[in-house]
């Protein structure tokens, strides 16, 4: 709870940093690529794991707050998974995991602006992102489980690369690129019913994401000047 109070306060105070300055609004999509790694990797089973991939969708607040800064609000779903193979059965027994949640991420960015009338941007951009898990399963041997996540939510930094193109005064599409990594572990309470007598070590997901999107100008900024 205090880490989210501590989200909520620094949002509230970004998103009224020079209130007068543009908004815009974007809806996007994309597909992602999903691993884990090992905390304690006592047994080596980092050797044993695998990406999946997956997809995500959702929408943002972009704040140009002082040209050409920026913060942004994202909140979007995922669905991501991985799988772990079972290295001391006969067989090599794979583990699929798929992990859906919802996220809601906090961005500074910086826009560097190119071509006549700054018609193209490439930003990068850093922030937070808690997620909350909403469905997790695993699959063994053909059979789909229930996999229950003893963690509420899952904190991660995330590194973003943004690419856009301006098509008029109000409408722009765009290109990203973002990693994700976790640095709260991700535990499981009941993979031991569903193979028995193996438990799933301590993990930390990280995931790669690609998406496009339009976004929408909600404010103009265009009579504005330049300020360093």
């Amino acid at each position: 709870m205090k880490k989210i109070s501590t989200f909520i306060i620094i949002l509230i105070i970004a998103l009224n940093i020079n209130a007068q300055s543009g908004f815009s609004l974007s809806a996007f999509g994309g597909v992602n690529g999903s691993g884990v790694e090992i905390k304690d990797d006592v047994f080596k089973m980092q050797d044993y794991t695998g990406m999946k991939t997956g997809f995500s969708a959702g929408l943002k607040v972009q704040h140009d707050f002082k040209k050409p800064f920026l913060v942004e609000l994202q909140s979007f779903y995922n669905k991501c998974g991985y799988s772990l193979t079972v290295p001391e059965t006969n067989l090599m027994e794979r583990i699929d995991f798929r992990n859906d949640f919802i996220s809601v991420s906090l961005l500074l960015g910086y826009n560097f602006y190119l071509g006549e009338n700054d018609n193209f941007s490439i930003s990068p951009k850093v922030g937070v992102v808690p997620s909350f898990f909403v469905n997790t399963s695993a699959e063994f041997q053909g059979e789909k489980y229930d996999a229950k996540v003893d963690n509420k939510v899952d904190w991660r930094c995330v590194l973003e690369l943004e690419l856009a193109w301006k098509i008029n005064s109000v409408m722009s599409i765009f290109v990203n690129v973002n990693g994700r990594d976790g640095w709260d572990i991700i535990t499981y309470s009941n993979i031991a019913n569903v193979v028995e007598g193996y438990e799933i070590p301590g993990i930390r997901q990280y995931v790669i994401t690609g998406n496009a999107g339009v976004k929408i100008k909600l404010t103009n900024r265009d009579k504005e000047v330049y300020e360093f």
